[in-house]
């Protein structure tokens, strides 16, 4: 069961910088997704916002942030895969010329969130109990 109040107090710099770059790809993917919702691809983007936004509020209800640490990287690293496949893999077009503006800020920003997981993890894991 999830508790009904925030966990706010524990957070540091660092989780404030992942839940800043977690919603601002979670909104990207959002706004990229509805705008192109009745095709397969459109409804991968607003569940991939949709993922990036549940995941910042189990953080601020600080619910399992070793798992949100572990689970959060391989899907972070799919996001930036995935995004690098079809995008670029042959198509013709080549990066970062033609990733587009959005595409790099994207994508910068899960590079951000991704150095922040990882970091995250290690300090939990380093941590003693």
């Amino acid at each position: 069961m999830v508790d009904d109040r925030l966990d706010l107090a524990s957070l540091t710099t660092l989780h404030w910088v992942g839940v800043v770059a977690a919603t601002l790809s979670g909104t990207i993917h959002l706004v990229l997704g509805v705008a192109d919702i009745t095709s397969p691809i459109g409804v991968s983007f607003v569940a991939a916002g949709l993922g990036f936004y549940g995941a910042v509020a189990l953080l601020l209800f600080g619910v399992a942030r070793r798992w949100l640490y572990v689970v959060g990287i391989p899907f972070v690293i799919a996001q930036i895969a995935l995004w690098y496949l079809f995008n670029f893999v042959g198509t013709g077009r080549s990066f970062p010329a033609d990733a587009g503006p959005l595409g790099l800020i994207d994508k910068t920003v899960q590079v951000l969130l991704l150095a922040v997981l990882f970091v995250l993890l290690t300090r939990e894991s380093s941590s003693p109990r």
